[in-house]
């Protein structure tokens, strides 16, 4: 399900976070039934952690989130709380408790952006359903962001 931030005002800020959660591999699928109520949640959370949420996309099998931060505490406290706020409102999402299992993977997928990088890597996470009808997740993080930058929650 494709979700843009919604036309929050503008305002100077220093560097990108682009994260990748994906859930365990026992976790069902992300119910992206429940994507506009964590975009909601993450524009809220970034604002309270002094960030900006830029974009956001959910699939089943993982969730990008792209915010910009005034600085590198912000982000510390952006990341993990953004992490709990979703795994909470997935696991809330299912009906009969089947969500109650879910848990993201310890394994964040961070990718740190320069301010002038910021609006292009947006413009992709927005087109993520396009981009994946040719290529899954493991391919998008060799091809796209070459790194293992990863971060345990």
């Amino acid at each position: 399900m494709h979700r843009n931030a919604p036309g929050l005002p503008e305002f100077d800020l220093g560097m990108g976070i682009h994260l990748v959660l994906r859930p365990t591999a026992a976790s069902p699928p992300i119910p992206v039934s429940a994507a506009e109520e964590m975009e909601k949640l993450i524009i809220n959370t970034a604002l309270i952690c002094g960030c900006k949420l830029k974009a956001f996309f959910a699939m089943t099998d993982h969730l990008h989130v792209l915010i910009e931060a005034k600085n590198e505490q912000h982000i510390s406290e952006f990341i993990p709380e953004v992490a709990k706020i979703t795994e909470d409102k997935i696991r809330d999402n299912g009906p009969n408790h089947s969500m109650d299992h879910f848990r993201w993977n310890t394994n964040i997928h961070i990718t740190l952006l320069p301010p002038w990088h910021i609006e292009i890597l947006a413009s992709f996470v927005r087109d993520q359903e396009r981009y994946h009808k040719t290529r899954n997740v493991d391919q998008e993080l060799r091809e796209v962001f070459q790194s293992d930058t990863i971060m345990e929650s």
